[in-house]
Formats: C-alpha cells, structure tokens, sequence
C-alpha cells in the first residue's frame, strides 16, 4: 500500500496569527520560509554575535539620518515569507515605522551574518531574497572573513555576486556616499 503525506504551508498572516496565539512562544525563534515555518537557524556564537554588534553600529553612526537599521527583526517580504535577516536597511521615515515594515520599494538591503548558517543563507534564503526582488544581499561569511556582496536579482538568485576582504571598501548602493572597510565591519579575526 502506498502512501503520501503533505505538509501544510502558511501565510505570513496566519504565521504572525500563531504568534500572537502562542504557538511559537518561547526561547525558539521562527520564521516563515516558502510557507514553512523553520526554527531560526541562529549563529550564536561569539564571532556571530560581535559582527551583527558591530556591523549594526557601523551601519547606524555611518548613516546616521539617511537610513533606518533593523537588527534581527522579522521582515515582511512575501505573503509567504517572512525571514528575521540579522540586520536590513530601509530609508528613514518621519513615523519610525510605526506604521509597519518597510515596502520591497524601500527595502535597501539586507545583511546575513553566517557561519554554520552559511549554506542556507547562500541556498534557500538567497533565493527567496532573490525572488522577492530584494536589491542588495550581503553575505558576512566568517568562515572566509569576507562580505559577498549579492546584486540584481532574478528568479534563480543574482545576477552580480563580488566577494570583499581586508581592506577592501565596501558600500549599500542605496548610499554611495558612505563606505566602509570590510576589516572594520568585520573586526579582527579569532
């Protein structure tokens, strides 16, 4: 006898709807991949938690009263995505945000620090950034100690993909303006 399963894929409505009902409380992180709700894959380590410290005040102090960086903070992107980049950026609004999330029209960029994450966020989270239309994808990969910095995307990821390391200057393309240098972002390797 042959059988078969099937998984029931969400909504990003229904997704924040379990939230608020208490079904994803706890100490676990998820978000909401293709329709999949998966536990966060977070890279806690101390490396991990020194990038996303450092690269959020760098991106804060550098932009200052241009953009708005959000740290871990869940992003609405499709109605059947809702992944929690480690940081992304968006122009400043006069509300804060009170509003909600930014548009995909305002989104800037989003930046991934990864480690053992690392596969998932070059597979299945670029894609999603990818399919979405997300603009500028930066991968922190501390395995390498490089950013890669992930460009014009299309239905299978980006068509511009540029590693940077060192002293290499690095910058959104939403803020030509402002440049920084990956080793600063990054910080001294362990």
């Amino acid at each position: 006898m042959q059988t078969s399963t099937t998984a029931k894929t969400f909504t990003a409505d229904e997704f924040y709807r379990l939230e608020e009902l208490g079904f994803l409380e706890g100490n676990e992180r998820f978000e909401l991949l293709d329709g999949r709700i998966v536990h966060r894959h977070d890279d806690v380590g101390p490396a991990h938690l020194s990038v996303v410290v450092r690269m959020t005040e760098k991106f804060v102090l550098a932009l200052g009263d241009q953009a708005t960086v959000f740290p871990q903070v869940s992003l609405r992107l499709t109605p059947r995505s809702t992944p929690i980049p480690d940081i992304y950026v968006a122009p400043k609004r006069a509300d804060y945000y009170r509003s909600g999330g930014p548009t995909l029209d305002e989104l800037e960029a989003v930046v991934e620090v990864a480690d053992s994450s690392l596969a998932i966020d070059r597979g299945e989270k670029l894609r999603i950034y990818a399919r979405a239309g997300v603009r500028e994808y930066w991968i922190a990969n501390l395995r390498a100690w490089t950013i890669e910095k992930h460009r014009l995307p299309n239905a299978r990821g980006y068509g511009e993909v540029k590693p940077y390391s060192g002293s290499d200057g690095i910058r959104f393309e939403a803020y030509p303006g402002v440049r920084f240098v990956v080793d600063g972002l990054l910080g001294p390797r362990a």
